[in-house]
């Protein structure tokens, strides 16, 4: 039945597919740990106010120093605040870049050194310190054509004079598409705090659950704003994991219901599936009663006709994998040209294949379940 098993084939593969892929995009996007040495622990933190309507704010530089120094649910803490920067010099032409101001310890934090050259060290966001920069590596490629000497050429960084220190790794962006870094050093206004404008990043100890973290940078918050009641009346602190920093509220909700979409018409397909199942075992009446009168058990039918379908189902599911495949390098090269974060790699790892298998499994079990067990 050659036509048939394809018929049912090419509809188990366009929905083990289209599940396969979603389930690999929503993985990327809301579930794989940042590509650093401990990431399942990484946090970001910002304010919330509660005035009126609750709204998302950064925090202050005062405000950090007492998170970091009162937090001990906390392996280390550091604070970022971006901008766009123009960098020139003598032979090139003037360009903007993303840029972050970071405290000095957020790359050790993350277990990243620079490809060339050294990271920031304390005295480098200390006021008063000479300007330093580190470079993307995409800057690196296009602008300075891979100089390895170019740790210590001096550019002029938003007009003022800055030293290139060294080189990030090749895909480093942190936090988020950034081109280059410089230190956070403080300042007057820094200093303010009713001046909120820093996003902090941290790493949980080791078996320190968010609910803890939470609930003590939360003590703390109480404690300002009984102690700085003009600046930090109604300021409480929002502790995220870092998807739910930059892939929460709205776009976590379009992926889980893509999720949910693509599962449903898996359900439909099975369905579709269950009835072809059902007509072609009224025509197999005769081969049943054979097997039946040859001594074959309830139990030993039931279990053939459900390999057959399980078998059926891991077939449409391999194509279905490559359809899958297929549609995730599509989506990825789509997506580069809107600004995807840089640590969202679509890739199918275990956890996808394990998904793959059981919906191969549960799908052969499932249109192949009644017309095993119809009398």
């Amino acid at each position: 039945h050659r036509w048939f098993s394809a018929a049912v084939i090419v509809t188990i593969a366009l929905g083990i597919g289209l599940n396969t892929m979603v389930f690999t995009l929503v993985n990327a996007v809301l579930f794989k740990p940042v590509a650093v040495q401990g990431g399942e622990r990484l946090v970001a933190i910002l304010n919330e106010k509660h005035t009126g309507r609750n709204s998302e704010t950064g925090v202050s530089y005062p405000d950090f120093r007492d998170y970091r120094t009162q937090a001990a649910s906390l392996e280390s803490l550091e604070a970022t605040t971006g901008e766009e920067a123009v960098l020139s010099e003598q032979g090139n032409p003037p360009q903007a870049f993303n840029m972050e101001r970071v405290t000095s310890g957020l790359f050790h934090m993350l277990h990243t050194s620079p490809a060339l050259g050294r990271s920031f060290t304390a005295s480098d966001d200390r006021p008063g310190a000479e300007p330093v920069i580190l470079l993307g590596y995409g800057i690196w490629k296009d602008r300075y054509a891979k100089d390895p000497n170019i740790a210590g050429h001096v550019v002029r960084l938003n007009g003022k004079p800055a030293t290139i220190i060294g080189v990030m790794p090749e895909g480093f962006k942190f936090p988020s598409n950034q081109d280059l870094w410089t230190p956070l050093v403080s300042t007057a206004d820094l200093e303010k705090r009713s001046e909120r404008s820093l996003s902090l990043y941290g790493m949980l100890k080791p078996g320190v659950r968010m609910s803890q973290a939470t609930a003590e940078l939360h003590a703390i918050a109480e404690r300002l704003a009984r102690q700085y009641p003009d600046t930090n009346k109604g300021v409480d602190v929002l502790v995220l994991t870092f998807h739910e920093r930059f892939n929460g509220g709205p776009i976590r909700a379009v992926f889980l219901l893509m999720l949910a979409a693509v599962g449903f018409v898996l359900l439909i397909a099975c369905a579709n599936v269950a009835n072809m199942m059902l007509s072609r075992a009224m025509t197999r009446r005769g081969e049943i009663s054979i097997r039946a009168a040859m001594g074959a058990s309830p139990w030993h039918i039931v279990r053939q006709l459900l390999i057959e379908s399980v078998l059926l189902s891991t077939i449409g599911g391999v194509l279905g994998l490559a359809l899958a495949a297929l549609g995730i390098h599509s989506f990825d090269l789509v997506t580069q040209d809107v600004g995807k974060p840089y640590w969202i790699v679509f890739r199918m790892d275990y956890t996808v294949f394990a998904y793959f298998a059981a919906l191969c499994t549960g799908s052969g079990l499932l249109f192949g379940l009644l017309p095993a067990l119809r009398p």
